[in-house]
């Protein structure tokens, strides 16, 4: 429906608005936290997606390897560019 489209066109603009700020990660080195939360959750509330899978999406790499799942945290450069490629591909 029209309210679809516009409901998916209005979370691609909040997507494209999302910072990011450098936290420490467990490992101790800097990592990419997302600024505002509320500006997310209403991201992913648009999109229709899980406030935290989208978190996990912008903020962290999953590699799969021989059936183990390897967690990488992204610097706040990486997580930018992982957020423009993930509105390029919804778009």
């Amino acid at each position: 429906t029209i309210e679809s489209v516009l409901s998916i066109i209005a979370g691609l603009l909040h997507l494209g608005q999302t910072q990011f700020v450098k936290v420490a990660s467990d490992s101790g080195q800097d990592a990419a936290g997302i600024e505002d939360m509320e500006a997310l959750e209403k991201t992913s509330s648009l999109l229709g997606v899980d406030v935290e899978k989208m978190k996990q999406a912008l903020t962290q790499r999953i590699v799969v390897a021989r059936g183990e799942e390897i967690k990488t945290e992204l610097t706040v450069e990486r997580a930018t560019d992982a957020r423009d490629a993930l509105a390029k591909t919804i778009y």
